[in-house]
């Protein structure tokens, strides 16, 4: 059984596989209908993406302009080597999620 392209579990959206311009088209309109729409952060965990390209990283630059539009943001809690290596090249890292500092964990 082949893995969805996008999926939400406990408001965290994963991707996994390739985010490039081979499947960009079929993720896209997947990824902007689970941003959520109530105000919340959007949580994307990546740490399953096997291979990102300029194309893959325009979707994600998509999804960051649609929940700002929305008033809210965007956070990318969990990342594999390639993705990190990407939003880096790129300048983008700032939409990692910084983690939590020890004084404020409960």
């Amino acid at each position: 059984m082949e893995t969805p392209l996008v999926q939400v579990t406990d408001g965290c959206i994963r991707l996994a596989g390739e985010l490039t311009v081979h499947r960009a088209e079929d993720i896209k309109p997947l990824l902007l209908a689970s941003l959520p729409t109530d105000g919340a952060v959007a949580r994307l965990d990546l740490s399953q993406v096997s291979e990102i390209d300029t194309a893959g990283l325009q979707l994600l630059i998509a999804a960051n302009r649609e929940v700002s539009n929305r008033g809210t943001a965007l956070h990318i809690v969990a990342v594999s080597s390639v993705v990190e290596e990407t939003l880096v090249l790129f300048r983008q890292s700032s939409l990692m999620a910084q983690p939590a500092s020890p004084e404020s964990t409960p």
